[in-house]
């Protein structure tokens, strides 16, 4: 009797407990919305740098062609160039100096939503 009272009192703290997690893992949702165009431009630059390393001979193409065309712009997109490189090793900079455990709940934090974005991405995608 005493133990079927205290097994019930479990049962229903258990349940409780499912329902707030629940509730929790919907907040959190709605909250990485925000997240989604982000991180869709990241995977597309990804995806992008990605073709870039198996295609070098297109650099060595778009550098002929601003070359011959018009060779202020070749200056102009060096120094759009100089200037994206700065900002990857800075922030290249502020990610080592984070410790560890901030690498790890970033990455904990990153990886499901950038999951999740992804999925929904190719189940909005027709076949084929």
């Amino acid at each position: 009797m005493f133990f079927d009272a205290r097994h019930q009192a479990l049962a229903q703290r258990c349940q409780q407990l499912q329902d707030r997690s629940a509730l929790l893992r919907g907040r959190l949702a709605e909250d990485a919305e925000v997240l989604r165009t982000p991180l869709a431009l990241a995977d597309q630059v990804r995806r992008g740098w990605r073709w870039l390393k198996t295609h070098p001979q297109w650099v060595g193409v778009g550098v002929a062609v601003l070359v011959v065309w018009q060779p202020r712009r070749l200056a102009w997109v060096a120094a759009r160039l100089l200037a994206g490189w700065r900002v990857w090793k800075r922030l290249n900079r502020w990610r080592s100096a984070l410790p560890p455990s901030a690498l790890e709940l970033l990455g904990t934090v990153i990886g499901p939503l950038a999951a999740r974005a992804i999925s929904r991405r190719s189940a909005s995608r027709p076949p084929g």
